[in-house]
């Protein structure tokens, strides 16, 4: 497991901004749901936790929103190398790289270690795995899946956070007919 450095460098790179913003989300969706069931149990009265699914939905809807205006899946090389930072974006791919074609590394150059992953991947020219002739192509399909699995990830939350708070918010009144309230 790689150590997540966090630099100067890193706290001002737009993609940390993002991250962090998106992280507030999940955190405001956990605080917002603590306040509706601890204001439910001392009212005695599940509809607070059905208006914390309405402002759980609402944030669910402007997490969904932010992530549709950022447009992860369609960023070219050039826009995620300014909003990542080219270093890091680099660093990312060269571990990717490194757990992807570890075997094959190992074949072609008998010395290979995870040490000296680094230094191989800056000579290596080409990619001989197939259908890449340049580290710059493979650099462009590898970015391409990366965006693509982050844009799912983050939307299958987005889709979570937005069940749970239509949930809460249309069915939690029910929960005081359960109790008898």
């Amino acid at each position: 497991m790689s150590k997540i450095e966090i630099t100067e460098e890193t706290l001002r790179l737009p993609a940390f901004k993002i991250m962090i913003s998106f992280m507030f989300y999940i955190v405001a969706v956990g605080a917002v749901l603590v306040a509706g069931v601890a204001t439910a149990i001392v009212f005695k009265d599940f509809a607070h936790l059905g208006r914390a699914g309405a402002v759980i939905t609402l944030i669910a809807i402007s997490m969904a929103y932010k992530d549709f205006c950022l447009n992860l899946k369609n960023l070219s090389f050039n826009e995620a190398a300014k909003l990542f930072g080219k270093n890091e974006l680099y660093k990312i791919w060269a571990e990717s790289f490194v757990k992807k074609y570890r075997v094959r590394l190992k074949e072609l150059y008998p010395k290979f270690s995870v040490k000296n992953a680094f230094e191989l991947i800056e000579e290596i020219n080409y990619i001989s795995a197939g259908e890449f002739k340049t580290k710059e192509q493979y650099l462009a399909k590898w970015l391409e899946e990366m965006l693509n699995i982050w844009s799912r990830n983050l939307r299958v939350w987005e889709f979570r956070i937005l069940f749970l708070g239509t949930l809460l918010w249309a069915f939690s009144d029910l929960i005081n007919k359960l109790l008898g309230w």
